[in-house]
């Protein structure tokens, strides 16, 4: 899949896996991240697909043993 940048928003790899994505408006950064997000939903058991940086995913609660 390929997802086009818009002009004004940088885009940089930054520790392999790692993309740093920066603008000088939060707006469009927005709209680009939850593009970029929608490519690929994240998955917290796996912890695989696009995962945003302070952005915390909860898990469900496990069997509980007697």
């Amino acid at each position: 899949m390929f997802l086009a940048i818009p002009n004004g928003i940088k885009v940089s790899i930054f520790k392999q896996k790692k993309l740093l994505v920066s603008s000088i408006s939060l707006h469009y950064l927005r709209i680009f991240g939850q593009k970029l997000k929608s490519l690929k939903i994240p998955d917290p058991y796996k912890k695989k697909g696009v995962r945003i940086f302070g952005v915390a995913y909860k898990l469900k609660i496990g069997k509980k043993s007697r």
